[in-house]
């Protein structure tokens, strides 16, 4: 039998974790959460869907959290998509791009300085 290859824009539905498991995470998430100010989410910009939960969201906006999304691997779909989801993503919060061939160091400094940015406004580091 031939294998069929795996196409990697084809997203499959992952399989349910065990409520045990589900529960750990979510208590552990939000710990996290609690005691951040500052929130940097990275997303695999190849399934968003899987990396992003608008009620974490929803929660941390309600919080009064920064967050400040990082769409990684946006190298790996098309430019039309990639325009797309950030343009979703940035309509949320600041929002950067990053490759995954190579990390541009303008980029890392953008966000290291939107980080300060956030953190000086709750006292923390000076921009």
């Amino acid at each position: 039998k031939k294998q069929k290859k795996k196409n990697p824009m084809v997203v499959t539905k992952p399989k349910a974790p065990t409520p045990q498991a589900v529960s750990a995470k979510s208590v552990s998430a939000h710990v996290t959460m609690s005691q951040c100010d500052v929130l940097l989410w990275v997303i695999d910009i190849r399934n968003p869907a899987e990396c992003f939960c608008e009620n974490m969201f929803s929660e941390l906006t309600s919080a009064n959290k920064s967050v400040v999304f990082v769409l990684n691997k946006v190298d790996l779909v098309p430019k039309s998509v990639a325009n797309q989801w950030y343009s979703v993503y940035s309509s949320k919060a600041p929002t950067f791009v990053l490759k995954s061939t190579e990390i541009i160091l303008t980029e890392c400094e953008q966000i290291i300085s939107a980080l300060k940015a956030t953190l000086a406004r709750f006292g923390g580091a000076k921009p």
